[in-house]
């Protein structure tokens, strides 16, 4: 009896052990970022660009980097000349994850050397991701289908499309904020009434096409800008584990379901605080009026 004792008491250790190793920390930690904002990005553009890389760099400087820097897009002046890129820690390559604000970020404009700029402090919610991460491949697609097409900077009326494939089988929603007040939800879409968008493994979907599988439920989406440049950020949301959108409302006939930005947050934070399995990526784009 002893010795069973024993065994389970050394089982228990082992697990406890393995549990230990792939916990997943989580902490409040907080930061100030500084951003000088080029001609051609209004001051409300660049707050969202500046909060995006707040927040990476307080969970870059905790948990770390996979790779030191990438460049996922770039802004242009006048003269074709590359200005400031976007984002300098790609979402992919910390270690870990902004779970929610504790405390609401606060900015400060003023002038440095001649320069505008943006200085945003944050403070928030992260955890350290440990285990594997769920390699899943989006791309944000303008004006064609095929991988050549892929681009962060937009036009007034150009199609949107996104390419999306997983390893593993699961749910997916994709958000557009616009940087002011509203979320839109692009997927799932509005005709699916359970809510939800389920992905099989190893297969390749091209979302927002009549062309694709679900051609009767499809919506397609041309992005446009009020402004000469707007910043707009895309989130794909993937997890093993279903998941329903959020409770939204009806934007019109020409837009889609929208809901405010605080309580797409909110929901946000619900999702991922329940389900630790659940990735999000997210895609800063421009769209410009020529």
């Amino acid at each position: 009896m002893n010795r069973i004792l024993k065994s389970i008491c050394l089982c228990a250790l082992m697990f406890m052990g393995v549990a230990d190793m792939y916990a997943q920390r989580t902490v409040t930690r907080g930061g100030t970022y500084t951003y000088p904002i080029p001609e051609n990005i209004s001051i409300a553009d660049a707050k969202i660009i500046a909060l995006e890389k707040a927040r990476l760099q307080v969970i870059a400087d905790e948990f770390g980097t996979i790779v030191d820097m990438t460049t996922m897009t770039e802004v242009y002046d006048s003269d074709e000349r590359s200005s400031v890129e976007m984002i300098s820690y790609g979402e992919s390559e910390v270690k870990g994850e902004w779970i929610e604000d504790v405390e609401v970020p606060e900015y400060s404009i003023d002038f440095n050397q001649g320069v505008l700029m943006v200085t945003v402090t944050v403070k928030g919610k992260i955890r350290q991701i440990v285990s594997a991460d769920i390699d899943f491949n989006a791309k944000v697609l303008r004006n064609g289908m095929e991988e050549r097409f892929e681009s962060y900077d937009f036009k007034h009326g150009d199609q949107l499309y996104m390419s999306f494939r997983s390893p593993v089988n699961g749910y997916l929603a994709v958000y557009l904020y616009d940087g002011q007040e509203m979320v839109y939800c692009l997927l799932p879409y509005i005709r699916q009434e359970d809510g939800c968008f389920s992905i099989k493994r190893n297969e390749e979907y091209i979302l927002f096409s009549p062309d694709g599988s679900s051609s009767d439920i499809v919506d397609e989406y041309n992005l446009t800008a009020s402004r000469d440049k707007e910043v707009n950020l895309i989130y794909v949301i993937f997890s093993p584990n279903k998941f329903t959108k959020a409770l939204d409302d009806s934007s019109g006939e020409e837009l889609p379901r929208s809901l405010d930005y605080k309580s797409f947050q909110k929901w946000l934070v619900k999702c991922r605080t329940k389900d630790v399995e659940m990735r999000v990526q997210r895609k800063t784009i421009t769209v410009s009026r020529s």
